[in-house]
Formats: structure tokens, sequence, C-alpha cells
């Protein structure tokens, strides 16, 4: 009985209210979602994720004591859900006007050019997207920024699939005429079907696109979106990016031939 009054005098006078304040408050958790876009996030043979922006996502999350699985979702799935719900993290996409106000941009990670490609030998005379508009199929992936991008230029000759493999195969037997992707991609996705890069000829460059990890905004905590931010400066200060982008510069140069370097913050293709 005396213990008892005694717990009941400790938690009347202010007691309960100090436990509570040292029991640890848990973070939220977070969907962390990427798509298969190598060399930057990808399944490796072990099923296991893999790739430059993997790894800056895991430095991330280590210095911030996240724990949270990276899962792999298709392009148009990841940005419905983090149009729809809070807390969702999202690598690599590509930032633009229509996406500005619509996430929290959390870390610039890589530019990288939009290639339109056609089969060898084909000898189309494609000189900017005005002319690609003319040709009577275009690869693309449904949800992929690529393909946002011709819609809202009104193009209607556009092939959907759901990824970047289906769309080199029907390029190789000339289902569709030109494939808008990326060259690292490209060189990935040859590799992996064990068709020949010089299959393909790339016919139309334009500008680079700026890719980052993103965060959904409406109902996200902003104190989450504060230590990703600033983890994700850390990183490029205390040159563990540089580090990281070296790294899987020389693997992508030794499997694809491909030469990217790091400049003003980002990795460039």
């Amino acid at each position: 009985m005396i213990r008892i009054s005694l717990l009941l005098l400790f938690i009347l006078s202010g007691g309960y209210a100090w436990i509570c304040r040292i029991v640890p408050v848990f973070a939220e958790e977070l969907k962390v979602l990427t798509v298969e876009e190598p060399p930057s996030s990808f399944l490796n043979d072990k099923g296991t994720p893999e790739g430059f922006s993997v790894d800056i996502v895991r430095e991330i999350q280590r210095r911030i004591n996240n724990h949270d699985p990276i899962q792999f979702v298709s392009e148009i799935r990841a940005l419905q859900t983090a149009s729809k719900y809070p807390n969702v993290v999202l690598f690599s996409f590509t930032r633009t006007k229509n996406r500005e106000d619509e996430f929290h941009w959390i870390m610039l990670l890589m530019r990288k050019p939009w290639v339109m490609y056609s089969k060898k030998g084909s000898n189309f005379n494609i000189k900017n997207l005005e002319d690609a508009g003319k040709m009577k199929r275009i690869g693309v992936v449904r949800g992929d920024v690529r393909a946002a991008h011709l819609e809202q230029m009104g193009f209607t000759n556009l092939e959907m699939v759901a990824t970047h493999e289906q769309n080199v195969k029907k390029l190789l037997i000339n289902r569709i005429q030109l494939l808008f992707y990326e060259p690292q991609g490209m060189s990935f996705v040859c590799g992996k079907l064990g068709i020949r890069m010089s299959e393909f000829e790339p016919v139309l460059k334009t500008k680079p696109s700026e890719v980052y990890i993103m965060m959904s905004k409406q109902g996200t905590n902003p104190e989450t979106v504060r230590k990703w931010r600033d983890a994700g400066r850390m990183i490029k200060e205390d040159g563990t990016f540089q580090s990281i982008a070296e790294k899987w510069s020389k693997i992508i140069y030794k499997q694809n031939r491909i030469v990217c370097e790091v400049k003003n913050g980002a990795l460039d293709f």
C-alpha cells in the first residue's frame, strides 16, 4: 500500500511528464521508392538494390539513422504514390517545371542527356524534336519524364510500354522507328539483353535533364525534409559524394565505355 501511494504521489507531482520526456520519439516510417534506371538504380544478380543513386540514398539513411527499405516500382506508380501520400522519398527523378511545386527537392544527383535512337542504318533525318514527331512510332515508357515531355509537346505517335527493355527489343525488330532514352541506360539494357549497342545509333541529342532525390510534399514533416537535405548537403561538403561518384564513373566506363564526371555538384554524363 505504501509503494502504491508513493507511485501515485510521483505521478501527481509531475513524474509522469518526466517519464514521457525520456521516452524516445521514433522517426516516421518512410516509403523509399525508386525505379529500374541503371546505372543509377537497379537490382543486381542477387536481387538487391545497387547503383550510384542507391549508394547516395543509403549514405543519407545511415547518417540520419533511417532503415526503411528501398523499393522498386514503376515510374507511374512511384509518382502517384508520392502525389497522394506523405513521407514518400523518390529517386532518381528529373526536376521539371510541372513537378516543381509538387515535391520537396532534396538533392541534385546527376545531369544526363535525352537521346533519340534509331536502328543502325535507318538513315532518318532528325534535326529536332519536331522532325521526330513526324515519325510513325516513338518508343517511351509509361510515366517516364521523357514520355510526359513529348505528350506536352503534342506528340501523338508515342508507343507506351512498361519497361525500357521492351522498347529496345521493339526497336531491334523495327516495331518502332525511334526510342527516346539515355546513353547509360541504353548501354546497360543492351548488355542485359545480350544485344550489341552497335545495332543502334543516336540521331538526336537534347539538353541534359537534372535528376534529384525528392520527397512528397503534402503532409510530410518539415523536420524529416530538413534532415534529408542537411545530410545530402554534408555528403557533398565532406567529399563523400565525390568518392561515390568517382567509384561509379570507373564502373560505368569499364562496363559501358561512357565517360562521366563530377561537375557543379552532380555526376555529369
